[in-house]
C-alpha cells in the first residue's frame, strides 16, 4: 500500500530524499535517490535496511570505494537504441562506465559472503560487457578520434591520403619554385580555398597559369588558382578524404549498434549513498515490526513538533532527520 503524498510532505520526506541525494556519486544515482519512496512492506524494509547496513560497514572499512569513472550515459544509450550514431567522446564515456561497473563488480565479489551476502548478490547482477569495452577502446583514441586500428579499410584510406597529399604538395612546391611562374605569382606560397590547394596569381598574369579560379582578393589584384597540373591530384586527395569520413561514420554507427540496448543500470549506487548518509549522519539500524514503520515516523514527527520543531536548534533538527531516516528505512 502506497503512502499518501501529503503524508510524506507532513513527514518532510522530501528533505530525506534531498539529504540522501547529496551522498550520491553522479547524476543518475542522484535521480534515483530523489525518486525513492518508503515501503510499507516489512520484508522490503528489512531487506533495504540489511543492504544499507552492509554498505555502511563496507564504507567504514573501505571509504575510498566508489563507482569510479562512471558517467550518466542514459541519453547516449537511448540515442543509440533509436538507431542514432554516437561520437567518439560519448563512446569513451560508455566504455568508462562499463569499465567502472566491471571494477566495482570484481571488488564486491571479493568480499566475504558471510559478512556481505546482499552486496555480493547485488554484485552478481552487474552485467559484464568486456567485448563492448574492448571494442570501443580499440577503435577510439583518448581524444575521441577514430583510430586507424578501428578497421583495415580505414588504415588503408589514411595511408593513401598521406601519399596523395605528399604528391599534391610536391607538385605545387615544384610549380611555385619554377622560374617559369615566378613573374605570375603574387607570392611563392601554397594556400587553401574552398578545400582546394591553390597558388596566388597576379590578376594581370591570369593567362600565364592555366587552372581553376577558386577565389580572389578583396582588391581583385590576386586570383587564387588551382593549376591544371594538380587538379587530378587535388580531386584524388578529396575523394580519399570523403571515403575516410564515410568509413569513420560506418565505424561509429557499428559501435552505436553494439551500445544499442544495454541491460538496465543496477541499483547499487543508491544503496551506497544510503550507507554514506547513515555513516556521516550517525544513524543506526532500527528494529522493524509489522505495522509499525509509518507509525514510528509519524510519532517521532509529532514528538519533534512538541519539542520545538526544526527552527529550534540544529541538534533537534538533526535528530528529527535521523528519526525520519530510521522510520522510513527504504529511503536509505
Amino acid at each position: 500500500m502506497a503512502i499518501a503524498a501529503q503524508t510524506l510532505v507532513t513527514l518532510e520526506f522530501p528533505k530525506i530524499q534531498a539529504q540522501l541525494a547529496r551522498y550520491t556519486a553522479f547524476s543518475a544515482s542522484r535521480e534515483l535517490a530523489l525518486e525513492l519512496l518508503p515501503s510499507t512492506v516489512v520484508a522490503e524494509v528489512r531487506q533495504a535496511l540489511a543492504l544499507t547496513s552492509e554498505a555502511r560497514t563496507l564504507l567504514d572499512e573501505s571509504p575510498e570505494l566508489s563507482v569510479g569513472a562512471a558517467h550518466d550515459i542514459r541519453r547516449a544509450v537511448q540515442h543509440a537504441a533509436r538507431g542514432g550514431v554516437l561520437d567518439g567522446t560519448s563512446l569513451l564515456e560508455i566504455a568508462d562506465c562499463v569499465a567502472a561497473a566491471r571494477v566495482l563488480r570484481s571488488r564486491l565479489l571479493k568480499l566475504e559472503a558471510a559478512r556481505f551476502p546482499l552486496l555480493v548478490e547485488q554484485a552478481g547482477l552487474i552485467p559484464l560487457l568486456p567485448p563492448l569495452e574492448e571494442t570501443i577502446t580499440h577503435a577510439i583514441g583518448d581524444d575521441g578520434a577514430v583510430l586507424d586500428a578501428a578497421s583495415h579499410r580505414l588504415a588503408e584510406l589514411r595511408r593513401d591520403i598521406r601519399i596523395a597529399f605528399n604528391r599534391l604538395h610536391e607538385k605545387l612546391q615544384n610549380l611555385i619554385s619554377s622560374s617559369a611562374y615566378a613573374g605570375a605569382l603574387q607570392e611563392p606560397i601554397i594556400t587553401v580555398r574552398n578545400g582546394h590547394y591553390v597558388v596566388p596569381v597576379k590578376a594581370s598574369h591570369r593567362k600565364d597559369v592555366r587552372g581553376l579560379v577558386h577565389d580572389q582578393s578583396s582588391s581583385g589584384a590576386t586570383l587564387y588558382i588551382e593549376p591544371m597540373v594538380v587538379v587530378e591530384l587535388n580531386n584524388r586527395w578529396r575523394e580519399l578524404q570523403a571515403a575516410e569520413e564515410e568509413e569513420v561514420q560506418r565505424i561509429l554507427a557499428a559501435l552505436a549498434d553494439q551500445v544499442g540496448a544495454p541491460p538496465p543500470p543496477p541499483g547499487g549506487p543508491r544503496r551506497a549513498a544510503a550507507g554514506r548518509c547513515g555513516r556521516t549522519g550517525g544513524g543506526a539500524r532500527p528494529g522493524v515490526r509489522q505495522g509499525e514503520v509509518c507509525r514510528r515516523a509519524a510519532g517521532r514527527r509529532a514528538g519533534d513538533q512538541r519539542g520545538g520543531g526544526a527552527g529550534h536548534g540544529g541538534g533537534r533538527a538533526r535528530g528529527r532527520a535521523v528519526a525520519l531516516h530510521r522510520g522510513a528505512p527504504s529511503a536509505a
